[in-house]
């Protein structure tokens, strides 16, 4: 039976496979064609659009775990500014990923127009 993961170790792998594709990438030898240059910025554009999702997802597990009163800070001080000032940063963050989602798919519609030339296909 296959054992479940967690959300930590999910986002974990996430990282890692972004990890592996700025080495896939990494100029002289890494650099990839345009069609690939375009498939992998739209594939990054559909990865920033899940994002906010999970990240409404953090901020609404914070707001029940403070209003449950399952929180505890390390210094014994009231989680509740703590709490607030996470999901403020959780809202910020989610606004952030709105706007390089748009930034990313004004990318993608350009490069997916751009091909190949011959000369390019021969190296």
């Amino acid at each position: 039976m296959p054992t479940r993961r967690t959300p930590a170790q999910i986002t974990g792998l996430a990282a890692e496979y972004v990890r592996a594709a700025n080495h896939a990438t990494r100029p002289p030898t890494g650099l990839p064609k345009i069609t690939d240059t375009a498939d992998t910025t739209l594939s990054l554009a559909t990865l920033v659009d899940r994002l906010p999702q999970l990240i409404d997802q953090l901020g609404k597990a914070v707001h029940l775990h403070h209003q449950q009163g399952t929180i505890r800070m390390d210094d014994h001080t009231d989680p509740g500014k703590a709490a607030a000032q996470a999901m403020a940063y959780l809202a910020q963050a989610h606004e952030e990923t709105e706007t390089l989602s748009k930034t990313l798919h004004h990318a993608s519609a350009l490069l997916g127009h751009m091909g190949v030339t011959e000369e390019g296909m021969r190296r």
